[in-house]
């Protein structure tokens, strides 16, 4: 099967390579070249954009504005620029055989990006005039060098209105969670779909089959933001329908970097930073009581610990003390952490070829010793102009990496939990061998430290693709490659070596060896056709016709052993209570599709299209699905009756419609058993259990959406203004149903039941506030309101409930995931003893004599608020001086999200030690949440996590030229940046933006998690 895909690529590829050289002899030539610069301050503009209207033909000019185009067929030819901030510009110049013309260009400076050039669904690249929704650009290439920016998340994080990432942990190599205009479905993924140079590439958030406690690495991950030169984000199916049954959650669209015709041009960059633990950590504490008597829990004149505020208004002791001790300062585990990275990048060509190199070397080591991440990253993309009509662009890149990961989250052998679940004491007297754990709670920190749990990363993403003019009107692109991933996990728990330790995993004492390497692989072949002509002067049609054939499969083996011999590290060394087991799934998609664009004298766009999809996933009942879409854009600003006036210089109106699809899990739909050793007479024999009963009728989810805005240029278009209203409906969402024991099998299955919404808004404003020759300053501002709910999850569809204590659900009328607790209806301290009882409270501990009930709660668990932001603002602003010094701060806020600080809950209602539990001077709303917790409600712990964050700040010198030449080089850059500066909220726990279940769909709460970390970075930049 793997050949027979190879040979079908290959051959696609070869077809196009042979019907292109067949096309025809080359005609007589010429040369174009020129210059271009900024109408207004006349200086050069570099990397412009070239094509050669009617061809395939392009070149990007150099940095000095120039450019150069040769063996260009002789005769009147029709030159197109563009460039990002500038007006698109056509020119017409008559190319004389054997001889070369000057064109020149002069482009007008422009905030608005409507002629912004966008790659399709369909591979083809078009304005954004052209579409009716709205896509986001970031100019990664721009940015990257100017921001402490490690991993694809970072460069997605405050820079899209309506992307929100969520970032679970503070752990180096750990995931984020994206959501893009809110969460979609119940029971399947909701992150975006990404595509890497026009093919998908295995983006798993939570991509390991060990666990650390619930930090996961992400595939997003292994992207080098380095080799990104932009990416746009497509963000539902308004704008996603041609890309089919997976875009239903947004698309994320790579393009990696390329080379420019000309001298080679070499860049270097290298960037040193810290990586420093910055977090607060709360001690640990017991009330102590030393002497009087204790007929409870002990004999008279004894020593009690744990003398708690609910323990003493039950007249169980009276303390005489207060101990307090914090292991995470006081013993810290942790580490000065930094971060390397060294590049090299080489780039170049000609008209006929174009080359861009590169490669880097990243290590990163975290705030634990044995938090390490070491990534090295090789990238080759080749442009080859193989005639007049065809070119053909070649993108490899190979990701090597190492990953450490530490124990944390809910783990007791974790380093946060074992410090925040310790003792107020040093030697807390929990010994093995006679040694001290010095405060910590389960197993030391040298034991939790030997805990070796590794991934090892091999991964391959190429893509070749072809562009073939056949006719003046007709262009055929064909894009086909592979994302291949060799993914080894594997952990090494020796036998416990200091002899400290109470965690009661018996059979890890003795050691424990796991081993499991993966095969992951996702091919793409993608085949379009675009017919463009005019049906009269002012009408352009454009039809595009296409078939996309998506194949994904998992390989994997798991093996364990245990009881490891000394020294060894390897199942091979394992003694007993082996274990092997081995996964194979594979997902099939072949989709077609079709559209139509009608122009009217540019300005007004009408799109039509229809795209259907057949997968494997789907039941056998169920052939096909499809999507249709509709867009229509008016460039309103161009029409002659527009007042041109100085406040509303420009303006565009636009409106979309479009549905795209999630398919099932791959094992969903079909009836499968799980195999299984079984006893017969005392002998061994194979046996099976039933897996799943599957589902024949078994469908997509299917989401619609319809979005309309309006882009606005001001004040002579210097300030860009979009606007963006949407609302979207998930129908035929996948419901677990829960069915009769009758059945006689599995009692569960996937039905399609549910319904989901999303509606919200959108806005960007960006410009430039001041532009003086010695000084400019420009700001961008986007901003997203999203409004989440669960319409409908079926019929006889009870509330799914989830999560820590079951404080999650999904429930009709309120958002996905979201916190329903008992109240707190009100408290008071009606005995005047200055602090908090539960007792003689309903269904609590009496105490005759005792005070009034002083808390109480709702009869009932009621709607407390989501986990996920409702609101999000960023604000990034760029203070450039003399031309020499680029100052950049990027500030961020969420907002109407609330986390589950289960943290705190489970140290003050499982474990005591916290402050609000033994102290009687707290304030009385933690008293009151540690005691309404032990009466049963999670209420005082679900808090706001409201923030606001200094997510970066940097400041970037370029050396003079003159300085630079002395030195022999053509640019020096230095920048130094910061990120995760500083936070402001009113969220009483660690952090308000981590997870303790990683990058889980809907699971949300903070439990023992490592916060996110602060960076600062140093980093020099060379050309030459």
């Amino acid at each position: 099967m793997a050949r027979m895909r190879g040979q079908l690529l290959v051959s696609a590829v070869l077809v196009a390579l042979v019907v292109g050289s067949a096309a025809g002899q080359q005609a007589a030539t010429g040369t174009v070249a020129g210059r271009v610069t900024d109408q207004s301050s006349k200086q050069p503009i570099p990397a412009v954009q070239f094509v050669i209207v009617g061809t395939t033909r392009g070149t990007t000019g150099g940095d000095d504005g120039t450019y150069r185009l040769a063996n260009v067929v002789a005769g009147e030819r029709q030159i197109r620029v563009r460039r990002v901030g500038y007006q698109e510009m056509i020119q017409r110049v008559t190319i004389v055989p054997g001889q070369a013309a000057t064109l020149d260009f002069s482009l007008v400076p422009t905030a608005i990006k409507i002629d912004e050039v966008v790659i399709s669904a369909t591979g083809e690249s078009e304005r954004k005039r052209e579409r009716g929704n709205s896509t986001a650009t970031i100019d990664v290439a721009e940015q990257v060098s100017q921001a402490v920016v490690n991993t694809l998340p970072d460069v997605l994080s405050s820079r899209v209105a309506g992307v929100v990432v969520q970032q679970s942990g503070g752990t180096t190599g750990s995931g984020a969670r994206i959501r893009i205009r809110g969460a979609n479905s119940v029971s399947l993924s909701n992150d975006p779909l990404i595509i890497v140079d026009g093919i998908r590439v295995n983006s798993s958030t939570s991509s390991s089959s060990i666990d650390v406690g619930g930090q996961a690495p992400s595939r997003l991950n292994d992207l080098n933001p380095e080799d990104i030169e932009t990416i746009e984000v497509i963000k539902g199916p308004a704008a996603s329908a041609l890309y089919g049954t997976a875009a239903a959650n947004g698309v994320v669209q790579i393009t990696t970097k390329r080379g420019r015709p000309g001298t080679s041009q070499w860049t270097a960059h290298t960037e040193l930073g810290t990586v420093r633990e910055v977090t607060n950590y709360p001690a640990n504490y017991s009330a102590v009581e030393v002497s009087g008597t204790d007929t409870t829990f002990g004999t008279p004149n004894t020593t009690f610990f744990g003398c708690t505020l609910d323990f003493r208004s039950r007249g169980f002791c009276t303390p005489t003390g207060l101990a307090s001790f914090n292991p995470l300062k006081q013993q810290s585990p942790f580490t000065k952490g930094y971060q390397e990275k060294y590049g090299l990048t080489a780039s170049g060509g000609s008209d006929a070829a174009t080359y861009f190199l590169s490669g880097e070397f990243n290590k990163q080591q975290g705030v634990y010793a044995i938090n390490q991440l070491r990534a090295l990253d090789i990238r080759a993309n080749i442009r080859g102009q193989l005639r007049d009509n065809l070119d053909v662009t070649a993108n490899t890149g190979y990701i090597q990496s190492r990953l450490r990961l530490p124990q944390n989250d809910n783990n007791i052998r974790g380093i946060i939990p074992g410090g925040l679940l310790g003792s107020a004491f040093k030697d807390n007297g929990t010994t093995r061998f006679n040694e001290p754990l010095n405060g910590y709670g389960f197993d030391s920190p040298a034991d939790i430290m030997a805990i070796n749990t590794q991934q090892k990363i091999e991964r391959f993403i190429g893509s070749l693709t072809t562009n073939w003019q056949a006719l003046q009107w007709l262009k055929l692109t064909n894009t086909s490659g592979i994302d291949f991933t060799n993914r080894l996990d594997q952990e090494t728990i020796p036998a416990l070596s200091s002899g400290v330790g109470t965690s009661g995993f018996a059979d890890d004492q003795e050691g424990k060896r796991t081993s499991n390497p993966f095969q992951l692989f996702v091919y793409t072949l993608n085949t379009n056709a675009t017919a463009t002509f005019d049906l009269k002067p002012t009408v352009r049609s454009t039809t595009s016709l296409g078939v996309q054939f998506n194949d994904e499969i998992v390989r994997g083996t798991l093996a364990f052993g245990q009881r490891l011999l000394a020294g060894s590290s390897t199942i091979g060394g394992a003694a007993t209570l082996f274990a092997a087991n081995e996964t194979n799934t594979e997902n099939r998609l072949i989709g077609g599709y079709a559209q139509q664009q009608i122009g009217w004298r540019d300005r007004v766009f009408l799109t039509g299209a229809l795209r259907g999809d057949k997968n494997s996933a789907f039941g056998k009942s169920f052939t096909a699905i499809y999507y249709p879409a509709a867009s229509v854009s008016w460039v309103i600003g161009d029409e002659s009756f527009f007042p041109r006036q100085r406040f509303v210089s420009s303006l565009r109106v636009r409106s979309a419609y479009g549905e795209s699809g999630q398919r099932p899990g791959v094992r969903d739909a079909i009836k499968f058993y799980n195999p299984v050793a079984v006893t017969v007479n005392n002998q061994d024999a194979a046996g099976f259990t039933v897996g799943g009963i599957g589902n024949i009728k078994l469908k997509p989810e299917r989401t619609s959406e319809f979005e309309g805005g309006f882009d606005a240029g001001l004040f002579r278009d210097r300030i860009n203004l979009e606007f963006t209203a949407y609302k979207k409906r998930t129908l035929d969402a996948l419901i677990l149903r829960n069915l009769g024991p009758s059945q006689g099998n599995v009692l569960s299955r996937f039905e399609n039941l549910g319904e989901v919404s999303n509606k919200g808004v959108e806005l960007l404003v960006n410009g430039k506030v001041l532009d003086r020759p010695r000084f400019a300053w420009d700001v961008t501002l986007n901003g997203s309101w999203n409004v989440n709910k669960v319409v409908n999850l079926g019929q006889d569809i009870k509330p799914i409930v989830f999560g820590a204590n079951s404080d999650q659900r999904h429930q009709n009328g309120f958002p996905l995931g979201a916190y329903f607790v008992r109240p707190i209806t009100s408290y008071e301290d009606k005995d005047k003893n200055g602090f908090l009882s539960r007792v003689n409270c309903p269904g609590q501990p009496v105490v005759a004599g005792g005070p009034a009930c002083e808390i109480t709660l709702g009869d009932s668990a009621l709607y407390a608020g989501s986990p996920f932001p409702t609101r999000e603002f960023a604000i990034s602003s760029r203070v450039t001086l003399f031309k020499r010094f680029t100052f950049n701060a990027v500030v961020d806020h969420r907002g109407g999200q609330k986390l589950l600080n289960f943290t705190e809950y489970f140290r003050c209602a499982s474990f005591a030690n916290c402050y609000a539990a033994n102290v009687a001077t707290s304030p009385k709303v933690d008293q009151v949440a540690y005691l309404a917790a032990l009466m049963g409600s999670d209420a005082g712990y679900v808090q706001d996590a409201s923030f606001t964050k200094l997510r970066e700040l940097s400041l970037r010198v370029d050396v003079p030229e003159a300085l630079s030449r002395k030195v022999r080089v053509r640019g020096l850059a230095l920048t130094v940046a910061g990120r995760n500066l500083h936070t402001w909220t009113n969220y009483k726990g660690l952090d308000p933006e981590i997870n303790e279940n990683g990058q889980s769909n809907f699971v949300t709460d903070e439990f023992l998690s490592q916060p996110l970390v602060r960076f600062w970075t140093f980093r020099l930049d060379i050309n030459w």
